[in-house]
């Protein structure tokens, strides 16, 4: 599964899956506190996921896109 990561200005963001184009997009948290997720949505599909400091979060949406692949 496509997952990256990158910090800018000592905030980890975390990117997981993959969408080239979305209907909506959903986030939860706060950007202010460092602590937000943000979900790219197609239909009733979540393609990709992008956090800050939500490793578990990450890691959960990443199992979930390696389910759907099988």
């Amino acid at each position: 599964m496509p997952f990256y990561w990158s910090a800018h200005y000592e905030v980890g963001i975390n990117y997981v899956g993959h969408a080239g184009a979305w209907d909506r997009i959903e986030i939860r948290g706060s950007f202010d506190e460092h602590n937000a997720a943000v979900r790219f949505i197609a239909g009733e599909k979540t393609l990709a996921l992008a956090t800050i400091y939500r490793d578990q979060e990450s890691l959960q949406f990443e199992r979930l896109l390696e389910r759907r692949a099988t």
